[in-house]
Order: C-alpha cells, then structure tokens, then sequence
C-alpha cells in the first residue's frame, strides 16, 4: 500500500511511477520468501561493522528481488495459463451453439 501511494504521487513522473508500480507488485513474493535467508545471512554477518553489513547485503537483497520477480511470474504465467483454459471451454461451446 504503500509503494500504490508513492506511484500514486509520482503521475508526473510516468516511468518512475511505473517502477515503484512494478516493484510494489512483485513485493509480496519478496515478503513470502525472504525470511530464512535474511535470518541466515543475519547470522553469517554478526559480527560485522553496520557499513560493511550495509554494503553487502545489497547482493543478498537484489538476488532475493530478482529471484521473487522471477517466480511471480512464473507463477502469474502458470496461473494465467491455468484460467485461460478453464475460460476457454466455456466460449468454444457457447461458439458452437450460436453456430447450430
């Protein structure tokens, strides 16, 4: 909700409106994943000053994004693949009796 009311604010700016878009759509598959690994890589960097920390744990960060973009939609393509068939049955009947 919060990245909608960002985009929301940036109209003027499209593509910027349309990244901050993107990524609060694929939030949600970052959310539901990143858990175990930020508490694994937590663990691995204890020790660590708060800079050092903060620069690496981009490489963690960006590797969960992409791979949390990447099986969303996986998991969108499956899903529409999934619904465009259930839909489809039902047009090609009604097709067919329009025809008779």
């Amino acid at each position: 909700m919060i990245l909608a009311n960002i985009a929301l604010a940036l109209r003027h700016l499209p593509k910027l409106e349309a990244a901050v878009a993107y990524v609060g759509v694929l939030s949600y598959g970052f959310y539901l994943i990143h858990q175990p690994y930020v508490i694994r890589f937590g663990e691995f960097a204890r020790g660590w000053s708060m800079p050092t920390f903060a620069l690496v744990a981009i490489i963690p960060v960006a590797a969960l994004a992409y791979g949390a973009s990447y099986l969303e939609s996986w998991v969108n393509g499956l899903t529409d693949q999934f619904l465009r068939k259930k839909d489809a049955k039902p047009e090609a009947g009604i097709k067919r009796a329009a025809q008779a």
